[in-house]
């Protein structure tokens, strides 16, 4: 399960979590024909996209989060978008929800 050993690897602060994470998205890509997937497809984005934060790789984590704001706008919850914002993550132009 690359997600849940990227998120492992995120909180302890390791070096190889973006790419693990990077590995799990790009799997969910892959079945993200399949609605279903969406959801998952997003937070596993996101998840990356601090890691990618952290790692220095601001712009990169954006990128990554654009990627997935059609389904991040109506499915993420509060605390994640305010800590996406936080970060300078979210598109610009996005109001946050309160």
């Amino acid at each position: 399960m690359p997600r849940g050993r990227g998120l492992l690897q995120l909180r302890h602060g390791r070096a190889e979590a973006p790419a693990t994470l990077d590995g799990a998205v790009i799997r969910l890509a892959a079945e993200a024909a399949a609605h279903e997937a969406w959801i998952a497809l997003a937070a596993c984005a996101c998840d990356h996209a601090i890691a990618l934060h952290q790692a220095g790789r601001s712009r990169a984590a954006r990128s990554r989060i654009a990627a997935v704001w059609p389904v991040l706008e109506h499915h993420a919850t509060v605390p994640l978008l305010r800590m996406l914002e936080a970060d300078g993550l979210l598109p610009v132009s996005t109001p946050s929800k309160t």
